[in-house]
């Protein structure tokens, strides 16, 4: 085998672990997500009604006192753990790995087979690099979401159609 068709196997091999690495991250991103956004509203639904209950006057006073507190502990604890800034941090990130995902796999599918060895490595580079800045800046995710993603991905959630009928 010649060290060009040698090259373009590890570039191409390289590129789909970058692609593999980066569906991974997003679908676990997304998940978490989704477990922010639950804990944003169990958590915010019961201090808005525990504070508006406590705000009327018709209720025994140790009742309203009760609702008062309670209110004033979920309160502490939503701010705490922000569940709706942990849940934007999330998606965000998420939906930059999808973005990486789709540009990595047009840059395997459609550019690399056209690229000559010194500017195909160069991109695979480029796109490893910002792989590993996402991987910095992005938010730790859950590891029962990054379960649930790699089993949806195992499941093939996330194949084309086309790429199915092209098999």
């Amino acid at each position: 085998m010649a060290i060009e068709e040698e090259r373009a196997k590890a570039l191409t091999k390289e590129a789909k672990r970058i692609e593999e690495d980066c569906l991974h991250s997003g679908k676990g991103h997304l998940n978490s997500a989704g477990t922010w956004q639950f804990w944003h509203y169990a958590l915010g639904i019961p201090t808005a009604a525990c504070a508006a209950f406590s705000a009327f006057s018709s209720l025994p006073e140790e009742l309203t006192g009760t609702l008062a507190i309670v209110a004033a502990v979920l309160a502490g604890v939503t701010t705490f753990l922000n569940p709706g800034n942990e849940q934007g941090n999330h998606r965000k990130a998420g939906d930059q790995f999808l973005a990486l995902t789709k540009k990595v796999r047009r840059f395997r599918e459609i550019d690399l087979p056209y690229e000559d060895g010194p500017e195909a490595r160069q991109t695979i580079e480029e796109l490893s690099v910002e792989r590993d800045d996402l991987n910095a800046s992005a938010p730790a995710i859950f590891r029962r979401a990054y379960v649930k993603a790699k089993s949806g991905i195992d499941a093939g959630e996330s194949d084309y159609a086309t790429d199915k009928e092209s098999q």
